[in-house]
């Protein structure tokens, strides 16, 4: 009984009147005989210790923890908002933002190799074009940018260009910033609002950090999702496995064209919208049918070939591209 019906007892319950006799119509006297009772020591200090455990783990956790797991709320509440949109067809603004999937390859910032983007904007799934014969380079955009001398890219779905290590803040800080051609349907902010897509980040949120970008920065970043939460320490390819999400293998059976950062992030990308799918398609109309046709979508007809590697180096032949020329080719 907790201390409103204790209250009650006193003004409407059946036992009123002995409860006057009983206190000899002292009400504040019976009311503090409340905190007196051993069950309810017992539930106040039961509560006391879980109010001080929930505040010891969330002392626990460094600013950047917390920050995480904000924008990650905010990016899971923004993709169920995907699925009511999908669902009824009305574009509402809470469903209208861009996921862009960033990876980076090569470990430590001062060693990053590859530099991979994809992206897909809601409004090409809701009351769009794309339907089961869509394919998904036509809503899943990438783009590859390789930073490193010697390294051969094998970037399947889009453009790859070679660029210098000094651009790279400047390309990060292009692609967290989508203008908003439709004028007509303002989000109130200076540009398209953007979910931040990754799989196990922390690297990735790393090297943004030491390039002076941080997303809180950013108001266009409305949420973020780590798609490495959604099953007990998957690497990407054993995610992508349990969608049944296509992959090319090698003759001893290895996916090894993961591990190139715009494959990486465009297989991210998909892996989100299965795990979408699995999770809403129950409880959802058909429409939320187009994140699992595009997820499971058959690879590019052209896959890069094995020992055509002077090939892919006089096609990336690009060191000396300004970033004006970098930004074009996306």
């Amino acid at each position: 009984m907790n201390y409103t019906d204790w209250r009650q007892l006193w003004y409407r319950g059946r036992d009123k009147e002995y409860l006057w006799w009983k206190w000899n119509n002292d009400r504040e006297a019976f009311f503090a005989s409340y905190g007196k009772r051993e069950e309810t020591i017992t539930r106040n200090i039961e509560r006391g210790m879980e109010v001080f455990r929930r505040w010891e783990v969330r002392l626990s956790k460094s600013p950047q923890q917390l920050r995480g797991e904000r924008l990650h709320s905010a990016g899971m509440e923004a993709s169920r908002a995907l699925i009511d949109a999908l669902s009824t067809g009305i574009r509402t603004t809470a469903a209208n933002f861009v996921f862009v999937s960033i990876d980076f390859e090569g470990g430590s910032n001062c060693a990053v190799n590859q530099f991979g983007i994809a992206k897909l904007d809601t409004r090409a799934l809701i009351g769009g074009t794309a339907s089961s014969a869509t394919a998904p380079g036509d809503i899943i955009s990438g783009h590859n940018y390789t930073l490193a001398r010697g390294r051969k890219d094998n970037f399947m779905f889009g453009q790859a260009t070679k660029t210098d290590r000094s651009l790279l803040g400047a390309i990060i800080k292009d692609v967290l910033q989508i203008s908003d051609t439709e004028k007509d349907y303002g989000t109130g902010t200076p540009g398209r609002n953007i979910v931040f897509v990754g799989h196990s980040t922390q690297c990735e949120l790393e090297v943004i950090e030491n390039h002076g970008i941080k997303l809180d920065d950013i108001p266009t970043v409305i949420g973020f999702i780590d798609t490495s939460s959604f099953g007990d320490a998957l690497t990407l390819e054993k995610l992508l496995d349990s969608f049944n999400i296509p992959l090319p293998r090698n003759k001893h059976g290895v996916a090894d064209l993961l591990h190139t950062a715009g494959n990486d992030a465009h297989y991210t990308l998909r892996a989100l919208l299965a795990w979408l799918y699995d999770q809403h398609h129950q409880c959802a109309s058909n429409q939320v049918d187009i994140l699992h046709q595009l997820a499971t979508a058959s690879l590019p007809a052209w896959l890069p070939k094995r020992g055509s590697y002077e090939d892919w180096e006089r096609y990336l032949e690009c060191d000396n591209l300004c970033l004006d020329t970098i930004l074009c080719a996306e």
